[in-house]
């Protein structure tokens, strides 16, 4: 069975419904579901707009000044294969995105 999986989320109901829909193996979807539980939801507000996304704990305002990034979802990316004769998996990845 070949896989291949690439969506972003801003709600953690909204990345669980869109891994549900996946077929994809089990243990690849506990490890995504794993990692879905370590991100910080309850800290997170509303995307501000016109700002960009980055995968940073800071970004620089317009005046030059550091400012905490916020939390505003998550992009999940995992294909593989797996078969009688074993498995390979190269790439599970669920990133945090900030504003």
């Amino acid at each position: 069975m070949s896989f291949s999986i690439s969506f972003s989320a801003a709600s953690k109901y909204s990345a669980e419904q869109k891994l549900h829909d996946a077929h994809l193996p089990g243990a690849v979807k506990a490890v995504i579901e794993k990692a879905l539980d370590g991100m910080p939801w309850s800290r997170q507000a509303p995307p501000s707009s016109g700002a960009g996304i980055v995968s940073e704990e800071t970004a620089f305002s317009g005046q030059g000044r550091v400012r905490a990034a916020v939390f505003i979802g998550v992009h999940v990316e995992a294909h593989g294969h797996v078969d009688g004769a074993g498995c390979e998996i190269p790439k599970i990845s669920v990133r945090p995105l900030y504003d």
